[in-house]
């Protein structure tokens, strides 16, 4: 959902290297999350994602996410999101849990697309 606000990719929010960063802190989680556009061709963006999730105080939970979108300039909207999440979590002397999720998702068709 975070890659379909309507200021998604803002224009005036870019670097000079075409990078922007997006915070949220709250009392239960920090999230960082950078974006790169590398690439566009023909209004179509390649964007990178690194973000990082942790829990607030220090905590034992930590998510790191690799995204690679294509993202739609002229529609505002993604038509493909790779993303590859590791999440880890310590237990103290009980060890750690990590787990990896990779998700692939690609527009197929849009209903709000003018006819």
């Amino acid at each position: 959902m975070r890659f379909l606000g309507t200021k998604f990719v803002d224009p005036n929010a870019l670097d000079k290297n075409k990078h922007w960063e997006v915070s949220q802190d709250s009392p239960v989680e920090n999230i960082t999350a950078d974006y790169s556009i590398n690439g566009n061709a023909n209004g179509t963006m390649q964007i990178s994602e690194v973000r990082k999730i942790r829990e607030a105080k220090g905590g034992s939970l930590t998510t790191d996410v690799q995204a690679k979108i294509g993202y739609d300039v002229a529609k505002s909207l993604p038509t493909t999101v790779d993303e590859y999440v590791t999440q880890r979590h310590d237990n103290g002397v009980q060890g750690t849990s990590t787990t990896i999720h990779q998700t692939t998702l690609q527009l197929v068709f849009d209903t709000m697309a003018k006819i």
